[in-house]
């Protein structure tokens, strides 16, 4: 008799199974949280990454223009023609941004010219089209990134504004 209660009590009970696979459960959806934050920044990152390049570009795209005697226009919103385009447009003006990438660019861009017409103020850069109003909004901070990241079409700008979005601001 003895041997047949020895017998019975080896093994997991149920509930200790269900306890096991809850935790298990929570742990997976912890991780997996993790894991999107992760993704969401380093997209982020890439994406700022890219506009910086656009930045660099539309810098040595001015001044070579600048070099060969073209008037650049002031304040003025340059937009790629079409993914992965090497060049951009504003008004009637092409400029080519072949040197500054080195080849060719994947992705929409988009860069604002500066009071004088002789530099970059803003660049942006996204995986869709992006829209002129996007560029020329000033103090574009890194919440506004984030945000388009979550509510809209993903872009990444350089360079960022530090200063804080109301729901940034740190509170009394």
């Amino acid at each position: 008799m003895n041997n047949i209660n020895k017998a019975k009590l080896k093994g997991f009970t149920l509930i200790e199974l269900v306890v096991v696979i809850a935790i298990i459960g929570i742990l997976a959806a912890i991780i997996i949280m993790s894991v999107m934050a992760y993704i969401r920044n380093s997209r982020m990152a890439t994406f700022n990454a890219n506009a910086r390049t656009v930045f660099s570009a539309g810098v040595l795209a001015v001044t070579n223009a600048h070099t060969a005697g073209k008037d650049i226009p002031k304040n003025a919103v340059f937009v790629s023609n079409g993914a992965n385009a090497v060049t951009a447009t504003s008004g009637g003006m092409t400029l080519d941004l072949a040197d500054g990438f080195g080849g060719a660019f994947e992705g929409h861009y988009a860069f604002l010219t500066d009071e004088s017409g002789s530099g970059i103020v803003r660049a942006i850069w996204g995986e869709l089209p992006l829209s002129n109003e996007s560029v020329v909004r000033s103090n574009v901070t890194m919440g506004d990134v984030k945000d388009s990241f979550v509510h809209g079409t993903p872009f990444g700008v350089h360079p960022i504004s530090i200063s804080a979005t109301p729901s940034e601001a740190p509170s009394d």
